[in-house]
């Protein structure tokens, strides 16, 4: 019975500090950025109250970076109900700058209850 419950708080770890580092980042996401001064490379999307989208590789690259397992964080996101994911995958997809891509997207109801209330307060 322990091993689930490790399982979800891995997976909410990782939730905490995946949406803790996009939040510190959301100058890269389309929809966060200034107008003016575009970012040279994005990171994904950002749509307020509906989805934080990131590209598969930076999610990844990031999860790794963090000590996570990206399949298995992506598994136990999408079985809790944290990723919005189109049929038997763990991406949805997108336009990101017009072009459909497939994104990993968190669903808001998830990024909010990862993100401390300092974090939100962003607008």
């Amino acid at each position: 019975l322990s091993q689930p419950q490790e399982e979800s708080d891995t997976a909410f770890r990782a939730l905490a500090d995946f949406t803790g580092w996009a939040v510190g980042s959301q100058g890269l996401f389309q929809g966060k950025d200034d107008p003016e001064h575009p970012p040279r490379t994005y990171l994904g999307r950002w749509d307020q109250g509906r989805h934080i989208a990131v590209f598969p590789h930076q999610a990844r690259s990031r999860l790794t970076r963090m000590g996570y397992s990206p399949e298995a964080t992506f598994r136990a996101w999408r079985e809790r109900g944290w990723l919005k994911v189109d049929q038997g995958r763990f991406t949805h997809r997108l336009r990101v700058l017009g072009v459909p891509q497939r994104m990993i997207a968190l669903d808001w109801t998830a990024v909010m209850a990862a993100t401390t209330p300092e974090e939100q307060l962003v607008p």
